[in-house]
């Protein structure tokens, strides 16, 4: 068996509601199961954002994917500063 730490979290009642829901939605068979799924999804969201990738959700075939926004990944708004940083340039440029 691995080595395991020993993680202890507050959670608000709603917190908490949240967390069993996401247990009974995804399946798991424990409160921290769902925790490392949410690790794993949060790992990936940042990887994608800090190569420099979009991620989109699509409503139904028939809808235009939209993309997903994550205000508290620093990737996202690292990826967001460059963008504006680089239109300045080229509106600059274009002056």
């Amino acid at each position: 068996m691995a080595d395991k730490i020993r993680v202890q979290f507050d959670f608000t009642p709603e917190a908490q509601e949240d967390l069993i829901e996401l247990q009974k939605d995804v399946g798991a068979s424990t409160k921290a199961e769902t925790v490392r799924y949410a690790l794993q999804t949060l790992r990936w969201v940042t990887n994608q954002l800090q190569l420099g990738n979009k991620i989109l959700v699509q409503e139904n075939e028939k809808s235009p994917p939209a993309r997903v926004v994550f205000p508290y990944v620093r990737a996202e708004q690292r990826a967001a500063n460059e963008q504006l940083r680089a239109a300045g340039k080229r509106s600059s440029a274009a002056d």
